[in-house]
């Protein structure tokens, strides 16, 4: 079974909940699995920075190779049927994260 890494659906809502005075957010990254979140491959750090926010990444048991990370708009990495009736990894993490409509 291919597996996908996917990283940040939970913490984009919890980074972008929290209030004013909270400057950072620490969660745990796991693969993406067709039932649902499966095992850790590290965590995330979220801190407010001078110039927006600052991204750590903490990752270990990933295949050499060149990885990506993007933002959802939901906190769930829950498995979801898309229109086509196919079941998408992730899937109920919704569109990527893209208040400026910038289309990314």
């Amino acid at each position: 079974m291919s597996r996908t890494v996917f990283i940040a659906a939970a913490t984009t809502a919890l980074f972008f909940a929290l209030p004013v005075a909270a400057t950072t957010v620490r969660t745990d990254l796991r693969l993406a699995m067709v039932d649902g979140p499966g095992e850790s491959v590290g965590t995330v750090t979220i801190t407010s920075g001078r110039q927006g926010a600052v991204i750590r990444l903490h990752l270990h048991g990933l295949p050499p190779g060149q990885h990506g990370m993007h933002l959802h708009q939901n906190a769930s990495c829950a498995p979801a049927t898309g229109a086509d009736g196919k079941v998408a990894l992730a899937g109920a993490a919704g569109a990527h994260f893209d208040p400026d409509k910038t289309g990314h």
